[in-house]
């Protein structure tokens, strides 16, 4: 499910603030209902997806330097 949340940014037009602000909140409400249906049986917390989309809120000079100290 994360990794279809990853794979389809690709096809954003235009990621504006306000749009990645509803893709942010859309995943959290993802996460609740579907922690809900499985009650709790197993962890889904989209941390990956929910860090990707942050991304769109750093700066260049930000996300390169983030990069830098993953390695």
């Amino acid at each position: 499910m994360e990794e279809a949340l990853i794979s389809n940014a690709r096809l954003l037009r235009v990621p504006t603030a306000f749009g990645i602000k509803k893709i942010l909140r859309n995943v959290l409400a993802l996460q609740q209902s579907i922690k809900s249906i499985l009650l709790g049986q197993q962890s889904c917390e989209f941390d990956r997806a929910k860090r990707y989309y942050s991304f769109f809120f750093m700066t260049p000079h930000v996300s390169a330097s983030v990069f830098l100290d993953e390695r």
